[in-house]
């Protein structure tokens, strides 16, 4: 079979199990296997697929059509202009989330030295992305899924960033950091509400870690415990930054109210609440934690 005949078979193949971009997909999954690029395909659509390259082609594509998430497949994912290697202890990166980024670049200054952390990291994207565009950042990427942190730990050696990025393995909730340490925090926690996965797609629910999916209390468990976290670690003055639900934008600003000021949110590209923000009171009180 020709690479032209493969891909148009498998985009049929992609279409009839009902995927997203199946031509897409498939011209991805392709060009996967035979180790090229869009323009390599386009040189190759003549030439015949020898059987270990059909085979191989073939079995990725039964994977796509079984619902399992192209970026799982491909093993990486782009973010914010970077390329991010991601596994299925990880949460796909998405573009709702670069709204993060934006915030931060919008607040902050780039220039002066910074120390943040980013909970929650997965793949670490986000704290990735803060450190390679703000020379003068160092930061903390945190996660409790030891195969997440080894991914994001990979992706800060991908990115050549390993002198100013270290990894750290904790709980949210009881961070192992001094109290007012950090600049900025930044996190994307779980917000889906438990009560809530009949709402969520197949592919979604079926592959990504659902410890990075759902949260406890209306989903606002984890946002309410980096809340917490902020309020200890952020030095006065300091702003936290989270991507939350759809629908949580008022509750999250409420959780904020308290020892937060400048309080506000951000809509995403669909016109959704996506990011809510906040400086530390400089007067606020600040229990000892337990």
């Amino acid at each position: 079979m020709r690479v032209r005949e493969a891909q148009r078979l498998a985009a049929r193949i992609l279409t009839k199990a009902k995927r997203d971009s199946p031509a897409l997909s498939a011209r991805l999954l392709l060009a996967k296997v035979l180790a090229t690029d869009r323009s390599g395909l386009l040189l190759k659509s003549e030439e015949v697929l020898d059987r270990k390259q059909g085979k191989a082609f073939f079995a990725l594509v039964r994977r796509r059509s079984r619902g399992e998430p192209l970026a799982y497949i491909l093993g990486s994912r782009e973010f914010y202009g970077l390329d991010f290697q991601v596994n299925a202890s990880t949460l796909i990166p998405r573009p709702e989330t670069e709204h993060i980024i934006e915030c931060v670049l919008a607040q902050e200054s780039t220039e002066r030295r910074l120390c943040f952390a980013d909970l929650g990291t997965g793949s670490g994207n986000l704290g990735i992305t803060l450190a390679y565009l703000c020379p003068n950042w160092r930061g903390l990427l945190i996660d409790i899924s030891a195969s997440a942190l080894a991914q994001a730990k990979a992706n800060t050696a991908r990115h050549g960033l390993e002198k100013r990025l270290t990894c750290l393995r904790a709980d949210l909730g009881s961070l192992p950091l001094a109290q007012q340490c950090l600049d900025v925090l930044v996190a994307n926690p779980p917000y889906i509400a438990h009560e809530e996965k009949d709402l969520v797609m197949d592919e979604v629910l079926n592959f990504e870690p659902h410890l990075a999916l759902f949260a406890d209390n209306h989903g606002l468990a984890q946002l309410q415990a980096a809340i917490d976290e902020a309020s200890h670690h952020l030095l006065p003055g300091g702003r936290i930054y989270l991507e939350h639900g759809a629908e949580q934008g008022e509750a999250v600003r409420n959780l904020l109210q308290k020892n937060f000021t400048e309080v506000s949110t951000i809509r995403d590209l669909a016109g959704h609440e996506r990011v809510s923000f906040g400086r530390l009171k400089k007067n606020s009180l600040i229990l000892t934690k337990k």
